[in-house]
């Protein structure tokens, strides 16, 4: 199951749940939801309770969700923010919704929550109150709930990336919604964004990514065709799109149907190794140490010393990208790999280098070597869970040098005073 594919930090705080080995699958009758109580009228805002609707849902209303391990699955609410039709944010502090949600949310065993703006009325203070409302009232619940926003829906700003969510959501989506497209940078009114267009504004966000709270540049669209199946990715675009977000260490949610998946896409969407590049345990994201037009250069620090490298030629042409060790940080000396989709393994001297077909991605994993600047795992946290606590540093036993001192002045004290004493006559 997805929740438990990860250990839990020292603190018992359970990390985000993303690993793509059994994948979520996002669809449009994931969840239904149907309305009790009186409607909305006029100004006023009426307190909705969400239901369960019996006859969408049988397998769920007899049971929780969680209750049921047949799901292979978490169980996904998606919620617009403004799913009240509340005439104004006022009305939705005075009914303290965000708790009720929450708390029916928790009650049908809800694993993972989708909080979508779908407004253009709210600037950014206003933004960060009512999700942080949200992530406040899922706290409160005593479930941990992965919480998942998206600032973009109906923001002409792209708040996603200008703004830093790391203290208020698990993941964040950085950019509109992504479409089966490489690249619509030309056309993007139109076509809305391709998979370059969206990876070119993470590289500029690794620093807010880490052990539970992560930058989402949306849903994987390998296999989603539109315009009647007459647009979508080609396979070698559709393996390099899984490869750079296991690199950013998205969480990956497949936006295909997963029921008629073909051998290829099978193929693409479990590779186990590149899928371990996602889920890796330091969770820190891949940084673009280079960038043309023709081609990009990632890399991304591993537990236990190990790296990953990305070769991505942007173009519909053949191209030959090389990169030196010294770029990817690694301390002087012969290193070996393995390309995690071919499975050959590559002697590494003062560059790693590949050829690649138009839109190919080539990946490799270092083997586990002290690289210039290796860190430690990190233990992480869960912004939507209240079990969350800080991870002790590493330098915690810093307070403990003054009372050393202090002790080994008293000593010293002693001794010296007890040798200027003259004996006492008996």
């Amino acid at each position: 199951r997805l929740r438990t594919s990860l250990p839990q930090s020292e603190t018992g705080s359970p990390p985000i749940s993303r690993d793509p080995r059994q994948m979520m699958q996002t669809s449009s009758d994931a969840q239904h939801l149907s309305s009790g109580g009186d409607p909305p009228r006029g100004r006023t805002a009426h307190r909705v309770e969400f239901v369960d609707d019996e006859r969408v849902h049988p397998r769920r209303s007899r049971g929780g969700a969680g209750d049921d391990p047949s799901h292979g699955v978490e169980f996904v609410e998606h919620l617009p923010l403004q799913h009240r039709r509340a005439s104004d944010p006022v009305d939705r502090r005075r009914h303290d919704v965000e708790r009720q949600d929450a708390a029916t949310f928790a009650k049908w065993g809800i694993d993972y929550l989708k909080y979508d703006l779908c407004t253009p009325n709210l600037d950014h203070p206003e933004q960060v109150r009512r999700f942080t409302a949200m992530r406040d009232a899922l706290r409160a619940t005593g479930r941990p709930i992965v919480y998942s926003i998206n600032p973009n829906s109906f923001s002409a700003d792209d708040s996603g990336s200008a703004n830093d969510w790391s203290e208020i959501a698990n993941q964040w989506r950085i950019s509109q919604d992504i479409q089966p497209f490489w690249d619509t940078s030309a056309n993007r009114p139109l076509f809305g964004w391709g998979v370059l267009d969206i990876l070119d504004i993470d590289a500029a966000l690794s620093g807010r990514a880490g052990p539970g709270h992560w930058n989402d540049p949306d849903m994987l669209v390998v296999d989603v065709a539109i315009l009647n199946g007459r647009i979508r990715l080609m396979p070698e675009q559709a393996r390099s799109h899984l490869t750079m977000w296991a690199m950013t260490a998205a969480p990956l949610l497949a936006g295909n149907d997963v029921r008629s998946m073909s051998a290829e896409t099978k193929s693409i969407l479990l590779n186990r190794d590149v899928l371990d590049i996602d889920q890796d345990a330091l969770g820190l994201q891949a940084e673009r140490v280079q960038h043309t037009a023709d081609f990009d250069v990632w890399a991304r620090r591993l537990a236990g010393g190990a790296r990953a490298v990305a070769l991505l030629n942007r173009t519909d042409k053949p191209l030959r990208v090389a990169a030196t060790t010294e770029s990817l940080h690694l301390v002087p000396g012969h290193h070996s790999a393995k390309h995690l989709w071919t499975g050959d393994r590559v002697a590494l001297g003062t560059t790693i280098e590949a050829d690649l077909k138009p839109f190919e991605t080539a990946l490799f994993r270092t083997d586990d070597v002290r690289t210039a600047d290796a860190v430690t795992v990190p233990s992480g946290r869960d912004v939507a869970s209240p079990r969350h606590r800080p991870a002790p540093s590493s330098s915690a036993w810093w307070w403990i040098l003054p009372l050393v001192a202090v002790a080994f002045v008293a000593a010293a004290t002693v001794i010296w005073s007890r040798r200027g004493r003259r004996p006492e006559a008996s």
